[in-house]
């Protein structure tokens, strides 16, 4: 299984996710393929979010989808970490892109919270509220249980957006890297 998960974790560590009311499906031809645009890096070198063999397989059909994909995101990366032995636990990233630069920075420390400050412009892409990811966000940083904090400032809502998933995915990379100097918890008391 590719996707930030299955690369840095490997594919044994989890399977697939089931969430009783979500209904998680992204088609091609409305709003939710931004999503999907959203959660996948393609250029050569990042690192993707969603497996591909999972893409034709979501399909955000309502609003409710779009929190309904950070829970299902937020149960696989829990489940993943398991009890977050021998990972760096903190990343950040900054990242530029065109007229826009997005801050994020995470805690895998075991307590949800999620501070969104959003600088842009324009909230659409197209016909996408681009307000819906900071409750994809809050969502993935709940059953993540995650520290979250995303700070994005820029003219044009797309890049914007799409800084944010980059910056999110490069941050969460680093927090998920094996730490060279200490396998056991990443934490004083000894868990989190």
């Amino acid at each position: 299984m590719k996707g930030i998960l299955g690369t840095v974790l490997g594919p044994d560590q989890f399977g697939p996710v089931r969430l009783p009311s979500a209904h998680v499906e992204i088609a091609r031809n409305d709003a939710g393929a931004r999503l999907k645009r959203f959660l996948k890096d393609r250029p050569e070198g990042q690192v993707e979010l969603l497996p591909e063999e999972e893409e034709d397989d979501v399909r955000v059909r309502k609003i409710l989808d779009v929190e309904d994909v950070g829970l299902a995101l937020g149960t696989a990366l829990d489940q993943a970490l398991g009890e977050r032995r021998g990972i760096r636990r903190y990343g950040f990233f900054l990242l530029p892109m065109d007229e826009s630069l997005a801050q994020v920075a995470l805690d895998l420390g075991g307590r949800p919270f999620l501070a969104y400050a959003n600088g842009v412009n324009s909230s659409f892409v197209r016909d996408f509220d681009t307000n819906l990811f900071e409750e994809f966000f809050r969502a993935l940083c709940v059953n993540a249980r995650m520290n979250l904090h995303v700070r994005v400032d820029g003219n044009e809502a797309h890049h914007a957006i799409e800084g944010v998933f980059k910056g999110f995915a490069r941050a969460l990379r680093e927090a998920i890297e094996a730490d060279p100097r200490d396998a056991g918890i990443p934490s004083s008391k000894g868990v989190l």
